[in-house]
């Protein structure tokens, strides 16, 4: 299973993303965030090989 998650850099977004990489048959997460309301959380995913952050805004037609 792939996981986009929105907002993924925000409270609720990093414990989701936590959760779901802990899961064996969670394949990739993808997270996008503009980072408006920056967290340092993310960091931490970062070595994880099933991670992926995106920047940009879930607006932006070209991006999605």
């Amino acid at each position: 299973m792939k996981v986009l998650i929105t907002g993924g850099a925000g409270y609720i977004g990093t414990i989701l993303t936590e959760e779901l990489l802990k899961l064996e048959y969670v394949k990739s997460v993808y997270v996008i965030d503009n980072l408006m309301y920056k967290q340092d959380g993310l960091k931490v995913f970062c070595s994880q090989e099933k991670y992926e952050f995106i920047y940009g805004d879930v607006r932006d037609k070209n991006l999605l």
